[in-house]
């Protein structure tokens, strides 16, 4: 039939296939979908478990978290500034891509 033409029964062991895989991984550097590269590491000289090690970075576990995002700045204290203050701030320090103030007028009324 058509079928075995196309997909030839293969008569290999299972031994043999696996090293003739293992040889097209090594030579083609090619895996199967999920399949793990084995690199050869000698993670027992190590002293390393690679299926209970983990590598990087570990983030502290998060204390109260969902509280901190439902009570995200409430706890802001409003402070009462003098207007002397805020107009030397406006004249003293310039903003990026925004003209500075020379001291004619009130620059917060243009557009």
């Amino acid at each position: 039939s058509a079928k075995t033409v196309i997909y030839p029964f293969s008569s290999e062991t299972e031994e043999e296939e696996f090293r003739h895989h293992a040889r097209y991984c090594h030579t083609h550097n090619s895996y199967g979908a999920g399949e793990q590269k084995d690199r050869k590491y000698d993670w027992d000289g190590k002293g390393v478990n690679p299926h209970e090690h983990r590598f990087g970075y570990v983030h502290p576990p998060e204390v109260e978290g969902v509280k901190q995002s439902m009570t995200f700045g409430r706890d802001i204290r409003t402070t009462i500034v003098k207007k002397t203050i805020e107009d030397h701030k406006d004249y003293a320090k310039d903003e990026l891509s925004k003209t500075k103030n020379q001291g004619f007028g009130n620059q917060r009324d243009l557009p």
